[in-house]
């Protein structure tokens, strides 16, 4: 008598490998957001070891090509009642930081967002894991352990490379200064750096800022803040002047008390939308965008410049005004863009 066959229970679409050593990495101590867009790009990459082509481009293993619109549909959550997504400019954003961190690499072609998964082949190989329970491996892209992790073992100097590390970031502006109308009047602003003490640590102020904001924030967070702050207010295309020292921007709230967001949490790359900080239509606050002039006529660089500073404002946020300036400078330019 034959045996009946008894059916495999077979889990559909295959599996990705995640090494244990992965909470040791500084993605675990990222916001949830950025872990959960890098494990995507992981089950989306093309397993296969043949290559897919298309015409004009291949797509490889460890790969993908989509696009930030699909990202974003792909990853709706519930929130509140409600289905929420990410927007584009957050999901590049997002991108940009994993590209930053070397954990993919963005591919430059026309046919969408093509990205590779830095050492896919690596992590994806079985044989990686059989020497042992640890991975060597040759780069960051995993397990590299966080600087400012919470074990006992050389914790105190982790977090002075943390704080030596936030502190010389700020600084790689020093001596950057621009010139931008300020409460009516054209004014020099300069970047406030910070020095070392004679014996080479932190000063007391700034050191207590940046331990502060460690307690809750990665140093990628805190970096990225001040990269984007930088951005505007060192940025001729934006209209920030506020210009702050780096105790003022990681300690003091928005407002008078002491449950307010502090200064640097809009800079946040989860939160910093550049879009806001774009010189608006009010050409009183903005000397890239003065069309008048009253004396000297003025140079055909500086119209470019303001013309520049127009189409980088987003199409739906143009006024009449706005759009009116770049036909107008797009003539005396020379041709359009």
């Amino acid at each position: 008598m034959k045996k009946a066959k008894t059916k495999k229970n077979v889990i559909r679409n295959g599996y990705v490998i995640l090494a244990r050593v992965i909470r040791e990495s500084a993605i675990w101590q990222d916001s949830p957001d950025i872990f959960k867009l890098f494990l995507y790009l992981l089950i989306e990459a093309r397993h296969d070891k043949k290559p897919k082509r298309f015409s004009g481009f291949e797509v490889k293993r460890g790969e993908l090509v989509t696009s930030l619109s699909n990202i974003a549909e792909d990853n709706q959550y519930y929130e509140q009642k409600a289905i929420r997504r990410w927007s584009r400019p957050k999901v590049a954003r997002m991108l940009e930081k994993l590209k930053e961190q070397e954990r993919i690499k963005l591919i430059p072609d026309t046919y969408g967002t093509h990205i590779s998964i830095c050492k896919y082949e690596f992590y994806q190989n079985p044989e990686a894991y059989k020497a042992d329970n640890t991975v060597t491996t040759p780069d960051n892209t995993v397990t590299t352990p966080c600087i400012y992790n919470n074990g006992n073992n050389g914790n105190n100097d982790n977090k002075k490379n943390s704080l030596l590390h936030i502190f010389n970031h700020w600084n790689t502006y020093k001596g950057q200064s621009i010139s931008k109308l300020k409460d009516g009047k054209n004014t020099k602003i300069t970047w406030h750096s910070h020095k070392l003490k004679s014996d080479g640590t932190v000063n007391k102020d700034a050191k207590e800022a940046i331990a502060w904001a460690l307690k809750d924030y990665s140093v990628e967070d805190i970096c990225g803040a001040i990269d984007n702050y930088a951005k505007v207010l060192l940025g001729i295309n934006y209209f920030w002047t506020h210009k702050w020292s780096l105790p003022v921007f990681l300690t003091v709230g928005e407002e008078k008390h002491k449950q307010a967001a502090r200064k640097w949490y809009r800079f946040k790359p989860d939160n910093f939308i550049e879009e806001q900080y774009l010189a608006k239509s009010d050409y009183k606050q903005q000397p890239e965008r003065i069309v008048k002039f009253e004396n000297d006529e003025p140079s055909k660089e500086f119209l470019k410049r303001s013309l520049d500073g127009l189409l980088k404002i987003p199409e739906p946020n143009r006024t009449a005004k706005d759009r009116e300036e770049i036909r107008r400078l797009q003539v005396v330019c020379g041709g359009t863009k």
